[in-house]
Formats: C-alpha cells, structure tokens, sequence
C-alpha cells in the first residue's frame, strides 16, 4: 500500500458535470495519486467523457447499475493509496482540497477520518454552511454524532477523507442504500477511529447541478435512521455518545419527515413516527405530529426559509482561495 490520497468518483448520469469535477481534482496544488471514476451504468454519455479525457492518472471502472454504495466500495477496494478522498461527480474542489486533507492527516495521525468544510452554489450564490470549529482552524471533533446533528455540513461526501484500511474494516458503505449511506459511514468510522476536522472552504456542493439525490422523493425509512435507532438499544441512556446519536436521529428524522409532508407522503411520516416512538423520543414524535395537520405550503416555506438561514451568503469572488 502506497502512503498518499487517492480520490473515489461514483457516476451516474452526471455528464453535464463530470469534466468540471475531474479539472477540479487534476488542478490540486498537491495531486493525489489516482482518480477512480466508478460508472455505476450511466446511460448518458458520462463515461464516455470520462474516457475521452485519456488521461493516465484518472481510471475509469465500469460496472452494471448497483448502487452508489457498491460504486464507492469498489473504488475503496480498487485503491493504491493508503487514504481515500471522496467526490461526488456533480461537486468540485478548490485547487487546495488534497493539500488541506494531507496537513490534516499529517497533524492527527491517531484518526482514521478527516473532514474539511464546503460552500453550497445555489441560483449563481455561493453560500456557506457553519463549522463546529472557528474559521480557518482545525482540530479534533469531540462528540461526534452531537457535533454532526448541528452541523450537517460538517462532513460529507466531497468533503470526507477516510483511512483506506479503516474504511474497509468497519463496513465501508452499507450496499442496497442510496440515501443516507454516507451517514452510516461517517458515524461508524468516527465511534471507532475519532475525526479531525478544518473549517476552511475547499470544496463546492452544486445544489443547482441535474438528477440530485436530493430532489428525489424518499418512499420509506431512511435506513440512516434504523441505523441510529440500533445504536440507541446499545448505548446506556445518559452517555454522551446516547446523547449524540439521540440527537443526530431527531435531526435526521424531522427534517426527513417535513420532506415528506411536502410532498405528501403521509404514509412515510408514519413510519418514521412509530419508529421514533419506538425509540421512546416523545418530544421528536410530538413535532412529527404536527406535521400532520400543517398545511404543505407553509412547510415548503419553513424548509426554504431554514436552509438559506442556516447558509452564510457570500457571493464569490476571484481570489476567494483562502490564500
């Protein structure tokens, strides 16, 4: 195993995106040592430029649609490097992202995780999502399912750098799950191997980017949350860590559930209010009712409302490198 970052791209149908994504990553003041672009059965061409790019450093795998846990996985196990960077194919990173990750790791070596922060571009603003940590700092994130339930954005999947050997070890990402399962991830390898974290900006989550698993409707539990409610059987009541998960489950399940109101899957709602009942989360369950007699336009509104409040704006700017 070779010491140094290499960088896994899950992809489906994400040609509009996908140059953009790999010049990001081909850009890095410090370059990684590969770029394994997984195609998870794209149907649109986005393989193709890929391909096309014929460039030695970026490998292309190709497999049938399976998921982008599999895809992910395969490009973990397929990895030289003894670290593994993160990218969504519709993201982008600033040209520090593998610098920043390799201080990091350099920094903290008794973690097997490391995080950065990432702006949102959303209708041509760039917007910036609050860190557990001052600006421009790092450290180590005490508490982790309590910190993340505040700042979701303090982690995620074009941001994450993980142990490779680690990553492998604790499950990777759970296969047969397309929302949520990066949660999963993060939560395992942080209980067992801890996290370090920079708030500095070096990556860009396109929120205005095509197919978004976002923008997808959910049809039932989020497995994120069976997941959490497992946990919460096996941890003492009390404990920090019970504290933590409680709170990252509320989070994950009402905002999941004002979703689903808006769209009107009521019977999703329900689901996940037995199963927070279950969980004896009586106040999270009293909120989950509510939602049931609040009118969907005013939902709509609150989600939007909340989500750019949470945001700072900040429009971007020729040398907003951090430099």
């Amino acid at each position: 195993m070779t010491l140094g970052i290499s960088v896994i791209i899950p992809l489906y149908n994400k040609a509009p995106h996908i140059k953009k994504t790999l010049e990001s990553v081909l850009a890095q003041s410090v370059l990684p040592l590969e770029v394994i672009v997984v195609d998870d059965g794209s149907t649109d061409g986005g393989a193709d430029i890929v391909a096309g790019l014929d460039n030695p450093g970026v490998v292309l795998i190709r497999q049938e649609n399976k998921g982008v846990s599999i895809a992910r996985n395969a490009g973990v196990q397929l990895a030289s490097g003894a670290y593994v960077a993160f990218l969504d194919a519709d993201d982008r990173w600033e040209s520090f992202h593998i610098e920043e990750m390799t201080k990091l790791i350099g920094a903290y070596p008794s973690c097997q995780l490391f995080s950065t922060m990432n702006s949102v571009h959303m209708d041509g603003v760039n917007y910036f999502p609050a860190s557990p940590l001052p600006a421009d700092t790092d450290g180590l994130i005490e508490d982790f399912c309590l910190n993340y339930a505040n700042h979701l954005s303090m982690i995620t999947s074009s941001t994450a750098c993980a142990h490779r050997a680690s990553m492998i070890e604790s499950g990777g990402f759970p296969e047969g799950v397309s929302r949520g399962e990066d949660v999963i991830a993060w939560v395992r390898m942080a209980l067992q191997h801890g996290m370090a974290h920079s708030s500095r900006v070096t990556a860009v989550y396109d929120r205005d980017a095509t197919n978004r698993v976002a923008d997808l409707p959910d049809t039932e539990v989020l497995p994120s949350l069976a997941f959490l409610a497992d946990l919460l059987k096996h941890e003492a009541k009390g404990s920090d860590v019970y504290a933590g998960v409680a709170r990252l489950f509320a989070k994950i399940a009402f905002n999941t559930c004002a979703h689903k109101r808006d769209l009107d899957q009521r019977a999703g709602i329900a689901d996940i209010l037995r199963l927070a009942m279950k969980c004896e989360m009586w106040i999270l369950s009293f909120k989950i009712m509510l939602l049931f007699i609040t009118p969907r336009p005013l939902i709509a509104y609150a989600k939007q409302f909340k989500y750019k409040r949470t945001l700072k704006e900040r429009r971007a700017k020729p040398d907003d490198s951090g430099e």
